[in-house]
């Protein structure tokens, strides 16, 4: 997740689909969320299924498939 970009869109007041439209919603490690210490917190306390999901609209450019695969390999390099 991108802090500024949602700051930007609250500060407007705009519409709930620019959530998608500037990407709030990125691939893992490329947001301002720790994900690795996340990933650090499931490893030590969590034995289940963990599913990962990129939330994005209708997506001509076939960006969401690249976030996609770089999510894949990003928790393929941290074990996952």
């Amino acid at each position: 997740m991108r802090r500024s970009v949602v700051e930007g869109i609250v500060r407007e007041a705009a519409p709930v689909a620019e959530i998608w439209r500037r990407r709030v919603f990125c691939s893992l490690g490329a947001g301002d969320l720790d994900v690795d210490g996340v990933l650090q917190a499931v490893r030590e306390s969590y034995a289940g299924w963990i599913v990962v999901e990129q939330d994005v609209l209708p997506d001509p450019d076939g960006r969401a498939a690249a976030d996609q695969r770089a999510n894949r390999e990003y928790l393929a390099a941290r074990g996952f």
